[in-house]
Protein backbone atom coordinates (compact mmCIF):
# COMPACT_ATOMS: atom_id res chain seq x y z
CA UNK A 1 0.00 0.00 0.00
CA UNK A 2 1.45 3.43 -1.39
CA UNK A 3 1.45 6.34 1.66
CA UNK A 4 1.29 9.67 1.07
CA UNK A 5 3.08 12.09 2.81
CA UNK A 6 1.76 14.65 6.05
CA UNK A 7 1.39 17.70 4.56
CA UNK A 8 0.57 20.45 6.80
CA UNK A 9 1.17 24.36 6.95
CA UNK A 10 0.98 26.64 10.62
CA UNK A 11 2.46 30.01 10.91
CA UNK A 12 6.43 30.53 10.96
CA UNK A 13 8.44 30.35 13.90
CA UNK A 14 11.81 31.75 14.64
CA UNK A 15 12.79 28.25 13.78
CA UNK A 16 11.86 28.11 10.34
CA UNK A 17 14.04 31.67 9.65
CA UNK A 18 17.32 29.03 8.36
CA UNK A 19 14.79 27.44 5.77
CA UNK A 20 12.82 30.19 4.18
CA UNK A 21 16.20 31.65 4.00
CA UNK A 22 16.98 29.28 1.67
CA UNK A 23 13.86 29.03 0.48
CA UNK A 24 13.65 32.82 -0.47
CA UNK A 25 17.26 32.28 -2.43
CA UNK A 26 15.42 29.50 -4.43
CA UNK A 27 12.39 31.78 -5.63
CA UNK A 28 14.80 35.12 -6.16
CA UNK A 29 16.79 32.66 -8.63
CA UNK A 30 13.48 31.41 -10.08
CA UNK A 31 11.94 34.83 -10.58
CA UNK A 32 15.02 36.51 -12.28
CA UNK A 33 14.45 35.69 -15.29
CA UNK A 34 10.98 36.21 -15.66
CA UNK A 35 9.14 39.25 -17.61
CA UNK A 36 8.03 42.07 -14.26
CA UNK A 37 10.77 40.54 -11.85
CA UNK A 38 12.67 43.86 -11.66
CA UNK A 39 9.11 46.10 -11.12
CA UNK A 40 7.93 43.22 -8.42
CA UNK A 41 11.30 43.15 -6.47
CA UNK A 42 11.04 47.07 -6.18
CA UNK A 43 7.16 46.57 -5.01
CA UNK A 44 8.51 44.23 -2.32
CA UNK A 45 10.99 46.02 -1.38
CA UNK A 46 8.85 49.01 -1.29
CA UNK A 47 6.45 46.97 1.04
CA UNK A 48 8.62 46.23 3.46
CA UNK A 49 9.59 49.88 4.14
CA UNK A 50 6.11 50.82 4.02
CA UNK A 51 5.16 53.32 6.71
CA UNK A 52 1.95 52.72 8.36
CA UNK A 53 -0.39 51.15 10.73
CA UNK A 54 0.46 47.01 8.88
CA UNK A 55 1.15 43.83 10.12
CA UNK A 56 3.24 41.04 8.20
CA UNK A 57 2.63 37.24 8.97
CA UNK A 58 4.71 34.79 7.50
CA UNK A 59 3.44 30.68 6.99
CA UNK A 60 5.13 27.38 6.40
CA UNK A 61 4.22 24.91 4.72
CA UNK A 62 5.82 20.72 5.62
CA UNK A 63 5.98 17.69 4.84
CA UNK A 64 6.67 15.17 7.82
CA UNK A 65 7.75 18.00 9.77
CA UNK A 66 10.03 19.18 6.93
CA UNK A 67 9.45 22.84 5.57
CA UNK A 68 9.08 23.02 2.00
CA UNK A 69 7.21 26.21 1.38
CA UNK A 70 6.73 29.60 2.67
CA UNK A 71 4.02 32.70 2.32
CA UNK A 72 4.19 36.30 2.90
CA UNK A 73 1.25 38.11 3.75
CA UNK A 74 0.81 41.97 4.65
CA UNK A 75 -2.54 43.08 6.02
CA UNK A 76 -3.13 47.40 5.49
CA UNK A 77 -5.31 48.81 7.97
CA UNK A 78 -8.45 48.79 5.53
CA UNK A 79 -8.39 45.16 6.15
CA UNK A 80 -7.30 44.14 2.86
CA UNK A 81 -4.23 42.08 2.71
CA UNK A 82 -1.41 41.10 0.12
CA UNK A 83 0.03 37.89 -0.47
CA UNK A 84 3.58 39.09 -0.91
CA UNK A 85 5.61 36.21 -1.65
CA UNK A 86 4.83 32.40 -2.50
CA UNK A 87 6.59 29.54 -2.78
CA UNK A 88 7.15 25.57 -2.46
CA UNK A 89 10.23 24.29 -2.91
CA UNK A 90 10.30 22.43 -6.63
CA UNK A 91 10.50 18.81 -5.21
CA UNK A 92 7.02 19.09 -3.36
CA UNK A 93 5.24 20.82 -6.05
CA UNK A 94 1.75 19.42 -7.55
CA UNK A 95 1.05 17.05 -4.62
CA UNK A 96 -1.04 19.55 -2.49
CA UNK A 97 1.45 21.66 -0.75
CA UNK A 98 0.44 25.22 -1.69
CA UNK A 99 -3.33 24.48 -1.54
CA UNK A 100 -2.88 23.55 1.77
CA UNK A 101 -0.55 26.53 2.39
CA UNK A 102 -3.09 28.90 0.25
CA UNK A 103 -5.57 27.35 2.48
CA UNK A 104 -4.15 28.42 5.87
CA UNK A 105 -3.45 31.82 4.82
CA UNK A 106 -7.23 32.08 3.91
CA UNK A 107 -8.16 30.64 7.63
CA UNK A 108 -5.63 33.30 8.98
CA UNK A 109 -7.21 36.06 7.34
CA UNK A 110 -10.91 35.21 7.96
CA UNK A 111 -9.66 34.98 11.70
CA UNK A 112 -8.12 38.84 11.79
CA UNK A 113 -11.02 39.65 9.99
CA UNK A 114 -9.64 40.98 6.48
CA UNK A 115 -12.19 41.54 3.87
CA UNK A 116 -9.77 40.91 0.72
CA UNK A 117 -6.53 39.39 -0.59
CA UNK A 118 -4.58 40.37 -3.30
CA UNK A 119 -2.07 38.51 -4.81
CA UNK A 120 0.63 39.59 -6.46
CA UNK A 121 2.00 37.26 -9.55
CA UNK A 122 4.32 37.29 -12.50
CA UNK A 123 3.95 36.69 -16.35
CA UNK A 124 6.09 32.92 -16.09
CA UNK A 125 4.64 31.91 -13.14
CA UNK A 126 1.93 29.47 -14.42
CA UNK A 127 1.77 26.85 -11.68
CA UNK A 128 0.72 30.15 -9.30
CA UNK A 129 -1.51 31.51 -11.40
CA UNK A 130 -3.31 27.97 -11.72
CA UNK A 131 -3.08 27.67 -8.24
CA UNK A 132 -5.26 31.16 -7.95
CA UNK A 133 -7.21 30.68 -10.63
CA UNK A 134 -8.17 27.19 -9.06
CA UNK A 135 -9.52 28.90 -5.83
CA UNK A 136 -11.57 31.64 -7.87
CA UNK A 137 -9.25 34.40 -8.15
CA UNK A 138 -8.89 36.11 -11.59
CA UNK A 139 -6.96 39.02 -12.69
CA UNK A 140 -8.31 42.36 -11.58
CA UNK A 141 -4.99 44.88 -12.23
CA UNK A 142 -2.36 44.44 -15.64
CA UNK A 143 0.54 47.01 -15.35
CA UNK A 144 2.02 47.50 -18.26
CA UNK A 145 5.87 49.91 -19.00
CA UNK A 146 8.58 50.42 -20.77
CA UNK A 147 11.57 52.26 -20.61
CA UNK A 148 11.56 55.89 -21.55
Amino acid sequence: MESFPLITARLASDHDEVEVDGMKRQFLSEIRDLRGASAYLEMLEFSGRAIGSSAEFRLVAEIDMAVVGYADVKVATSKVATLLEFFVDRRARKIGVGQELFELILVELKRRSVSRLDVLCLPGMRDYKNLLERNGYRTRLLIASSEL
